[in-house]
This record gives C-alpha cells, structure tokens and sequence, in this order.
C-alpha cells in the first residue's frame, strides 16, 4: 500500500552546505473517530485504530477489526520579518494521511498490525521569497509498521511489539554568491527500529484507563546532494553523496475515558521527547564540503487533547473536541528555516453505523498556529503563525467471534 503525505509546517535547514531537519512534525489525525474527540483514542477499546492508539485494548476477545482511512490537509504559514524586511507565505497543497489497522482477538490475547504515517511535513515557500537563502521547501516523511501482541488479565490488558519506521527527507534552498545565485538539493532515505508497550485498565463498567509508550528510533539515512552554482564554486559544491544520523521521538500517552449513559467523554494527556534531537551532523562525500552541524535544542512537548462523543440513535454519534499541543522549538531556533508554533484547535466528528459490524467515519479539524517570535541571534526576527484544516474519513469493520 503506498502512502503519500505532505503535511504543514516545520522547514528546517541547516546553514551552507543545507539539509533540512524537523521539529514538531507529528501527525495525530490517525483515526478518523478519533479525530473528531481531538485524536484523544489511548481509553478507546472499539476502535481498530486501538492498534496505534493502545494495542493492549485489543485484547478483549471480541473478533477480527479493521481499519482503513485518510485525510486532507490544507495548511498555510506565514512568515513576517519584525523589520520589514521581508514577508512570505506557504504555497497552497493538499496532503493525503492514510493508515491501516489489522487486529484479531480470541479468548485472553489478540495481535494485530498497524500501518501509517506518524511523521511528515511538506511546507513550500515560494521561490523569490526574500528567506530562500533558508529554506525552499522541506518534506520529511517516515512510514511506520508495528505488529503487536496483546494479553487480557482480568481487568487489566498489556501489549507490547516492535514498529519499524521507513523515511526519507528531501529539501531545497537557494545559494547566496553575492553576484548570482544558486540552489542545493538534498534527499536522504533510511530505516530503522524500536518498540512499544501499552496498558489498558477496565476500572469499572463506566471508566477505562489506558498508557502507551513508543519508543524513539534511530535512523541512518543516506543520498544524494546536487549543486546548482558559478562555475568558481563548482569544487566545493560537486554532486555528490550525503548522510545524516536521524532520530525519531519516544512518545508517551495517557488516557481516560468515561461513559455517562448515550454521552462518552475521553481525554489523551502525554509528551513527546523531541529532546532526541539535540543537534544534526551533515557528512558530506566530498573532502572540499564541510561537514555541517545544526544545533536544534529541542525540548520535550506537552500536548493535552480531550472531546466527547454523543449517541442520539444507535446509528448516529456525533463528536466534538479540543486540544493543546506544545512545540518543542525554542525562540532562539526559530528561523525562517525552522518555524514552528503552539497550536490549539476544535474538531467535530460524525459517525453512521450499519448492520452491527461496518461504520463510516467523518471529521473536520481546524487548527491555529499561535503567533510567536523569533530571539534568534544569528537570523532575522521575525514572527510566524498559520492554521490549517483537515478533513477526512475512515471505514471500519467489526466481524465479532459467533
């Protein structure tokens, strides 16, 4: 199955020679129900998407599920020289999320597979804007694989397995030689591995709780750099081979959920460890190219993410929820090659349900990059803000054990 993403915001690229790097790339719309409660699913035991959310929820006995949905994404970012001295916005696109939720569960253990895409970006400035020197265009994107085992103990549910993620990061900025200019290209690809764990506690008939934890991966990629520049500069800037040492966050969730007759209320509050990625080395081919180093001194982030769902008919649930997601990149790194914002955010969700085992899913997000500025002492300060909204829908499937 191919999936393809370009989603907003986060451009990062080093200075001359130029990679990009990423901060606060995360996708959470990974299930199209629980996206319209704010992608608060780490309580849910329903959901195929459990095999993302909390496989250990899974283990309940109840069947072959699965899951299969998507989403697009209209994001816009704009960038404002405190100055003056220059200002841009993101081009228009469009990006398609999509993932994949297998599980089956008998007696006391269920396993499963989830297939999709965690971390992406594709944010496009315009060729001429006055920033091109930082950044053009960066597009991060690493598909994730995690099978999974999950075991029922009474009340309590555990599950654990290994994810295998699969990526690549391209980018392109111009080359500034005082009497003309250039462009420099990069696209690295790589994979690597790492594990996760999840806890599913049924309190009572009316509470859930739940815990997950994926862990960081580390990943070598490697590819290719291809220089557009002046002849006099052509030694130090041939084509030539690149590699980079990249490493993808540990994630961890917890989660509640309470029913109240017809109304369900959930809530995800977690953090994820961008700290990983303290700083990027560029290793280039070529001898006559210094190496680069980017110190990005990310910061762990906070996100709080909480909705309800209602339940007028058997048929029908309506969602509604909000969030709050914190980024992990200080003021002092935020450039026009690397903007990142605080965002916070309302979604609405609509389900229909047909012949006790098929449900169609639909959703709506909006999200508000919060205006902040730049206290970088080596660019120029600015402020930056943008929003972006999703749509987006979701099948799935329930074959109960007879």
């Amino acid at each position: 199955m191919i999936f393809i993403i370009r989603l907003a915001l986060v451009a990062c690229c080093i200075a001359v020679p130029a990679i990009a790097s990423a901060g606060g790339f995360e996708i959470v719309q990974q299930s199209a129900a629980a996206a319209g409660t704010a992608s608060a699913g780490t309580a849910r035991s329903s959901d195929p998407a459990a095999a993302w959310y909390n496989p250990a929820a899974l283990a309940d006995g109840l069947g072959f599920r699965a899951g299969l949905g998507g989403a697009l994404a209209f994001p816009s970012f704009e960038a404002k020289a405190t100055d003056g001295s220059f200002k841009g916005s993101t081009e228009s696109s469009m990006s398609t999320p999509a993932h994949l939720y297998l599980s089956y569960a008998q007696d006391d253990w269920a396993l499963g597979l989830s297939a999709n895409v965690p971390f992406a970006s594709g944010v496009n400035w315009p060729d001429d804007w006055a920033a091109r020197f930082e950044t053009i265009y960066s597009r991060p994107l690493f598909l994730r694989l995690a099978p999974f085992f999950a075991y029922r103990i009474g009340p309590v549910r555990v599950g654990a397995g290994f994810h295998v993620d699969i990526g690549k990061v391209e980018t392109m900025r111009a080359l500034n030689f005082v009497e003309s200019e250039g462009r420099v290209h990069l696209l690295l690809s790589g994979a690597g591995a790492g594990g996760h764990a999840s806890v599913f506690w049924q309190v009572t008939d009316w509470i859930d709780v739940g815990f997950a934890y994926k862990s960081r991966t580390a990943l070598r990629l490697t590819g290719d750099a291809d220089f557009t520049t002046p002849d006099s500069f052509a030694y130090r800037t041939q084509d030539q081979g690149a590699g980079a040492d990249f490493m993808l966050p540990d994630k961890i969730t917890f989660g509640a959920l309470a029913r109240f007759g017809d109304f369900t209320a959930v809530a995800d509050l977690g953090v994820t460890v961008w700290s990983v990625n303290d700083r990027l080395v560029i290793e280039f081919e070529n001898d006559e190219t210094d190496d680069s180093v980017k110190v990005s001194e990310w910061s762990p982030a906070v996100y709080f993410r909480a909705g309800g769902e209602y339940d007028p008919f058997e048929w029908l649930t309506v969602r509604l929820g909000t969030f709050f997601d914190q980024t992990p990149i200080p003021g002092r790194n935020l450039t026009p090659s690397s903007p990142d914002c605080n965002r916070t955010g309302l979604t609405l969700g609509i389900s229909g349900h047909f012949f006790d085992i098929l449900s169609i899913d639909a959703f709506y997000e909006f999200i508000a990059f919060i205006e902040r500025e730049s206290t970088s002492d080596t660019s120029p300060l600015a402020s930056y803000s943008g929003t972006a909204h999703f749509v987006g829908l979701g099948l799935r499937l329930h074959l109960p054990l007879d």
